[in-house]
Order: structure tokens, then sequence, then C-alpha cells
């Protein structure tokens, strides 16, 4: 019988009881249903009031190390603080060019200049690309030849992990630490220095080695040697107990800063174009948090055009775009969507607004910076 014809007395005395029964258990259970509703309405209040005052907090911060000094404190001065960096414009990385790896050797580095991409490979050879041969899918496009040039690297000592081509010279960085440089056309190397990032911004050269500063020297136009080292603590607050690693230094395009990846899931910017002594701030003006980063990651980053936007690998194989003005990832891309690589990202170039990274995945892939 059912629990209508119960209500209606239509049954019998132990029936009716049992329905009873059942009807207050029900009642008592949608009493703590309704308890817990209102309970958790009331974590939900009390997790949106401390979100929004964490947002203010967070926007106040921004808002703070966003802008610079002022030129000159005055009571009566009405000029505005000037950004800290320039707002990030609408922002897309869009795949241009997907070119499969000229060699069976592993990618170990790439490179790119306006008219080439050039890969270099576990075997110690490096090969030039022709740009405009691969379509987004990595389908030849029979314009131009299609055979990429290998050059031996000679003398190199161990697998190359980083590589610059400025002129057809490739300055190439060994897995043991030793920086050669080499003429395309020539062949010719010789061994420079051991370090573990380096790099150039007129008229100064930033070396990382010691784990705990970032070294900037002043070379001498006429004799090239090294002025006297300034020391740029690494860790906040000038510290020198060894709490970061940088494992790469790039400086904006327009001089004024310096970015270091860390093996902490974090990017550090400092200040090193204006002021006394070049503007170095001994602590970060920025950094930035959303990729991952271990003892093992291969840390690498750019800077695009504007000075405004850093872009970032990830020991998880995605790319990062950050806004330098507000601290945020922009855009993530992964191997599963947005055709990124489905392995670590070995290396990464930009030239103007186009950006190569290469990846284990054994694939190049060339992207537009919009």
């Amino acid at each position: 019988m059912d629990l209508l014809n119960l209500m209606q007395g239509q049954g019998t005395d132990d029936q009716l009881q049992s329905a009873r029964t059942e009807l207050g258990a029900a009642k008592e259970q949608n009493a703590l249903l309704k308890n817990k509703i209102h309970t958790l309405n009331s974590t939900v209040s009390t997790l949106t009031a401390e979100k929004t005052a964490l947002q203010s907090e967070v926007a106040a911060l921004r808002e703070m190390l966003a802008l610079d000094p002022p030129a000159s404190a005055s009571s009566t001065s009405s000029s505005l603080l000037s950004p800290l960096f320039p707002p990030s414009p609408p922002t897309t990385l869009t795949l241009s060019n997907n070119i499969p790896s000229p060699s069976k050797s592993n990618i170990t580095a790439v490179a790119s200049t306006p008219t080439c991409t050039y890969t270099a490979h576990s075997d110690r050879t490096v090969y030039s690309i022709s740009h405009g041969l691969y379509d987004s899918k990595g389908g030849l496009l029979p314009t131009r030849s299609t055979t990429p040039v290998a050059y031996s690297l000679g003398n190199v000592s161990a697998p190359v992990v980083a590589l610059e081509v400025v002129d057809r010279k490739v300055v190439a960085a060994c897995l043991d630490g030793k920086v050669f440089l080499h003429d395309l056309d020539g062949d010719e190397g010789f061994e420079e220095t051991n370090v573990v990032s380096a790099c150039f911004s007129a008229p100064h050269l930033y070396v990382y080695a010691d784990g705990v500063h970032v070294h900037r020297y002043t070379p001498s136009p006429t004799t090239n040697d090294l002025g006297p080292a300034l020391l740029i603590p690494v860790n906040r607050g000038g510290d020198t107990h060894k709490s970061v690693r940088i494992l790469r230094l790039e400086a904006s395009p327009d001089g004024r800063y310096l970015a270091g990846q860390t093996d902490k899931g974090k990017i550090i910017i400092w200040n090193i174009g204006e002021g006394e002594g070049g503007g170095v701030t001994p602590t970060p003006v920025r950094e930035l948090y959303g990729h991952q980063g271990d003892d093992f990651f291969l840390g690498l980053l750019l800077w695009d055009s504007e000075s405004s936007r850093v872009i970032s690998n990830s020991h998880d194989n995605s790319l990062y775009l950050y806004s330098c003005s507000t601290g945020e990832a922009l855009q993530t891309i992964t191997g599963d969507e947005g055709g990124g690589h489905r392995a670590k990202v070995r290396d990464m170039k930009r030239n103007g607004d186009t950006v190569t990274t290469a990846g284990w995945d054994g694939w190049v892939k060339i992207w537009v910076l919009m």
C-alpha cells in the first residue's frame, strides 16, 4: 500500500505507525540538510568576503609595484607617476609554423634570425633551416630549397645547451660549462669561459656564476677587459643565503630591466636602467609566478619587443605568457591545446614578434606574438 493511502487512513495500525515513523525520519533528515545548507551558505559568504578583501589588497599592491617613484618629491607637484612597465597589449601567441627535426639526434638548443632557424643537436652539429618551408601542420611548402644545411662545430667538447647566431657567427654554450664562438663560413672557434648564465645589455654584461649574486661588468671598448663587478643580490632583501638558483638571465629590449628565471617556479625582475650606478635595485621590482620549476628544471625566458611581457617555459611542458605590469599569466599553452609541445621545451628564441621554440618532442614551433 502506498504512502498516500496510508495517510488517508487506509491501512492497518502497524502500517500507519510505520508510515509515521518514516515520515518523521524524513523530516529530521530534511532539517539536517537545511542546517547543512545554511552552514555552507555562511561559509561561502565568509570566503567571498575574504576573497574580496584579498583582491583589494592584491590590487593595491599591484598598483604600488606598477609605479616608479616620482622624479622629485613635492607636495605641490601635479605630475603623475609613470608606469613601471608599459601596459600589455591584447595577448595572443599563435602557432605559425611546425618544423620537424632535421636530424635523428635530439635537439638541444635553437636560435632564430629573420630568414633562418638554427638547431643544435646532441651529435654536436648545427642545422640551418630556411623560413617559409613548412606549414602549420609540418608539411613542406616547395617554394625554396627544403634541404637543411648542416654545420660541424669542430672542437666543441660537449652537447650544446644554448645557441645564439649573429651575422653567421654562432655562440654555443655547452653542457660542460664552456662557451665557444664559431664562424659558420670558416668553422673556426675558440674557447671563452665557464659561466652558468649571461646576457648583454649595452654597455653592461650580466653574469650569474656564484649562486648568490648577479655580477654586472662593464667591458672596455678599447681593450675588451671587464671592469669591476657590481654585485646584485639574487634573493629578496639582499641576503646571501642561496634560497634560489638563477637558471637564465635576459635583459629587456629597452635596457631597463633584467629578468632571471629560477629553480623555484618564479621569475625575478630587477630595474637596471635608471638611477645611480645604472639603477640596479637590490630587491626585485616584480616577481612572476604560475609556471612550474624545480632543481631539474631547464629554465628559459624571453622578453617581448616592447619590454612589457615575458614568455616562460614550464616543467610541465607548457608555455606561459606573463604581463609585467600586472604580474598575471595572460596565456598558457599546453601540448593538448593550442598546438604546444608534448615534451619539455628545450630552447626558445625571439626575433621581432616571432618566437621559435624547440622541444624534446622533436618539433620546432614558430609562434607569432600579437
